[in-house]
């Protein structure tokens, strides 16, 4: 087992051997972002993830699929800081960096969508999110093998959306579609 000390010197390490903007680097940052928010510590990870997009800016002249990525760890860690409307500037620029670096039914735009759509649903801004949502989802979907995780995630976020806009009819049909997994109906 490595030793804590050795662990947090190891990216000045890598910064002396690679330099600041190395992919290498990135990737260490992004293992020890990572190990934060397992640990449960999201203030800790998030310079660490605004680290890793300015590092992948520069690297790639503001134009790579990992920068929309990386923004979308960014979100991630805002809200769970409870910081959505800085998630939702995260995510929509990482939408827009996709779109000039993905195909339009990639994953990870399904992904980002429905990240967007917790981020809305956190502003309460319920009718923004249900599109979202049904973006996200229908990407998802998609895939030749769905992520039953993330395509379970947009329809809790679509079903949270549609119960805070009263549509019983919709929050049933997905609760129908989520299964024995389902949020219990609000009494």
């Amino acid at each position: 087992m490595m030793r804590a000390d050795f662990v947090a010197r190891w990216p000045t390490v890598r910064n002396r051997v690679y330099g600041t903007d190395h992919p290498l680097v990135a990737n260490l940052w992004s293992d020890l972002a990572n190990v934060a928010i397992g640990r449960q510590r999201p203030a800790e990870a998030e310079p660490i993830f605004r680290r890793i997009v300015e590092i992948y800016r520069r690297r790639h002249n503001d134009r790579h699929y990992l920068i929309g990525l990386f923004r979308g760890n960014l979100a991630g860690t805002l809200l769970r800081l409870n910081r959505p409307a800085e998630a939702e500037q995260e995510l929509r620029a990482g939408l827009a960096m996709y779109a000039i670096t993905l195909p339009p039914d990639h994953q990870n735009i399904g992904i980002h969508h429905t990240r967007l759509a917790r981020a809305l649903v956190a502003q309460k801004r319920f009718l923004e999110a249900v599109v979202e949502a049904n973006e996200g989802l229908a990407i998802l979907l998609k895939q030749s093998t769905p992520a039953k995780a993330w395509v379970d995630g947009a329809r809790e976020v679509q079903l949270e959306a549609y119960v805070a806009l009263g549509d019983t009819a919709q929050a049933r049909r997905v609760r129908a579609e989520l299964g024995p997994s389902a949020p219990a109906a609000p009494k």
